[in-house]
C-alpha cells in the first residue's frame, strides 16, 4: 500500500511539473502573441500613413507637371512673338539679301 502510494505521489508530482511546463509555455506564447499583434497594428499604422503621404506627393507632383506645361506653352508664345516681330523687322532686309 505503501509503494501506491509512493506511485501515485510520484506520478501527481509529474503531473504537476507538466501542467507547469504548459502554463509556462501558454504564458509565452501569449505574451509572443500581444507583441506580434502589437507589431502588426504598428506596421499597419505605418502603412496608411506612407500611402497618405505617396498621395499627397502624386498630387504635388501632378501639380508641379501641370504648372511646368503651363509656363512652357506661356515661353513658347513669347518666342513666337518675338520671332514674328523679328521676322517683321528683318524680313524685308533679309529676303532683299538673299535675292542679290
Amino acid at each position: 500500500m505503501h509503494s501506491d502510494l509512493d506511485d501515485l505521489s510520484s506520478e501527481l508530482k509529474g503531473a504537476e511539473e507538466h501542467a507547469k511546463k504548459a502554463m509556462a509555455d501558454a504564458a509565452r506564447l501569449a505574451e509572443q502573441l500581444r507583441q506580434e499583434q502589437e507589431h502588426s497594428g504598428s506596421v499597419e499604422k505605418q502603412r496608411r500613413s506612407m500611402e497618405t503621404t505617396v498621395k499627397e506627393l502624386q498630387a504635388r507632383l501632378d501639380e508641379a507637371e501641370a504648372n511646368v506645361l503651363k509656363g512652357g506653352k506661356r515661353l513658347i508664345q513669347k518666342l513666337e512673338t518675338r520671332v514674328s516681330q523679328a521676322t517683321g523687322v528683318w524680313g524685308p532686309w533679309y529676303a532683299e539679301f538673299w535675292s542679290q
